[in-house]
């Protein structure tokens, strides 16, 4: 029946509401404590909630690996990715850097031809030619060029298509293996970099940071959880209401109303990722 074919929507908008969530609580802390501090707490409090699992699986089979210069160079780069997403989050509305982040899937295809040696129709090009017209739009340049903070989500949402190509290069490793790997590389680089900027904080403000790997961890959980309980290509378009989960805590928390340059923008965006998901090629 369709509607068993539906089973999955409810987990895609709450995972999503969990991500969009932890990015609220981060940008809003940033207002006060400095970056490394945040991650730090966050992805130590992450590697904690999943450490059971890793243990009941064996820490040696989770660490020791083939091929380790990728998985490092996969966490070094979701290390960079979330530095660069909390810096741009901080300088500007929230829905709005979602939103350029929507952008990854444009640029992992384009990466894919180069890494993955993977050929792209014209459909698809079109498709990622839209694609990035609509982030245009979201990002509204001005005579003087593009925002500083746009730029920096820009080349953030760059650096997680990276993560993203990485990722499908080692997706023979597992999950586990996966998520291990880049909390402990996220604990390690925040821990060396923390002593630095290090700030006293409140036991709520604390409760907070710890919140943000919980809410990562419960959201990848959640989003696992749709793709097996629903066909991808019916789940995937609940994927985009990350924007609009952004819209409303952008709203609650900093009175953010989007102008029409974003909306329409997002909507490009959500239609051009969409059609990428239908046209792009299938791994064997």
């Amino acid at each position: 029946m369709r509607t068993a074919g539906l089973a999955g929507v409810p987990w895609m908008l709450a995972a999503m509401l969990c991500f969009a969530s932890h990015d609220a609580i981060a940008k809003s802390l940033l207002e006060t404590y400095p970056l490394a501090q945040l991650v730090l707490i966050g992805s130590a409090t992450g590697l904690l909630a999943i450490s059971p699992r890793l243990h009941r699986r064996g820490w040696r089979r989770t660490f020791v690996v083939p091929r380790p210069e990728l998985h490092l160079l996969r966490a070094a780069t979701i290390a960079a990715d979330i530095a660069l997403f909390y810096a741009s989050v901080r300088l500007m509305p929230l829905a709005q850097c979602l939103t350029i982040y929507q952008a990854m899937p444009l640029i992992a295809a384009v990466m894919s031809i180069f890494v993955l040696r993977e050929r792209l129709s014209p459909r698809l090009w079109l498709a990622i030619l839209l694609g990035f017209f609509g982030v245009m739009l979201v990002i509204h340049p001005t005579g003087e060029g593009i925002a500083w903070p746009a730029v920096l989500a820009l080349f953030g949402t760059t650096v997680y298509a990276v993560c993203n190509v990485l990722t499908r290069l080692l997706r023979g490793a597992g999950d586990l293996t996966l998520i291990g790997w880049q909390n402990a590389t996220t604990v390690v680089c925040s821990a060396i970099a923390v002593p630095f900027f290090w700030q006293p904080m409140e036991w709520s403000d604390v409760a907070q940071a710890a919140a943000l790997g919980l809410l990562t961890a419960a959201g990848a959980l959640m989003l696992n959880r749709s793709i097996i309980l629903s066909p991808a290509s019916l789940i995937l378009p609940f994927h985009y209401s990350i924007i609009l989960w952004g819209m409303a805590l952008g709203w609650l928390r900093w009175r953010d109303i989007p102008d029409g340059w974003m909306l329409a923008g997002a909507a490009v965006v959500v239609a051009s990722g969409i059609i990428i998901a239908r046209l792009a090629p299938r791994d064997a």
